[in-house]
């Protein structure tokens, strides 16, 4: 891969970064929750655990492992990106990963919590709330999916 799609990749990347940031300064102001529609909500949650709140932290050593984990990974996911880019593969999929999961850990450092925001529901069922930096890491995950099965 040559080093302009690096670039256009890196911009990608930190344009979530900061689509992110800016969004959740926003969220940081909610009082209460406010509803776009019947299906798009905004309400402010910190959420201590990983994804959709699974392994939550009750107590700060649990937060801390939890911390070092999401640390390793993150060093895992940007050396396997490096060596996607010297084996001139697609690091796009890698690019979403790293920028919702560093602009998350941030949130982890300054906040306590990660800060979600984004609600979906449909009637009585409703999507554990989200925001950008997850879209991200989502896409990331299955934009990488699904080039490992077309690969297969």
């Amino acid at each position: 891969m040559d080093r302009k799609k690096l670039f256009y990749f890196s911009l990608i990347a930190f344009t979530i970064i900061i689509l992110d940031r800016i969004t959740k300064s926003w969220a940081l102001g909610l009082s209460h929750q406010q509803f776009l529609n019947s299906y798009i909500s905004f309400g402010l949650t910190f959420n201590r655990g990983i994804n959709w709140g699974f392994f939550s932290a009750e107590n700060s050593l649990q937060y801390t492992i939890i911390n070092g984990i999401i640390v390793l990974v993150i060093l895992g996911m940007l050396y396997y990106t490096y060596l996607c880019w010297r084996q001139r593969q697609s690091i796009l999929p890698n690019m979403l990963v790293l920028a919702g999961a560093l602009s998350n850990y941030y949130d982890r450092i300054m906040h306590g919590g990660v800060i979600d925001f984004i609600i979906l529901s449909y009637q009585q069922w409703s999507w554990p709330a989200f925001n950008v930096a997850d879209a991200a890491i989502v896409t990331g995950i299955g934009l990488l999916l699904l080039a490992a099965i077309r690969n297969r």
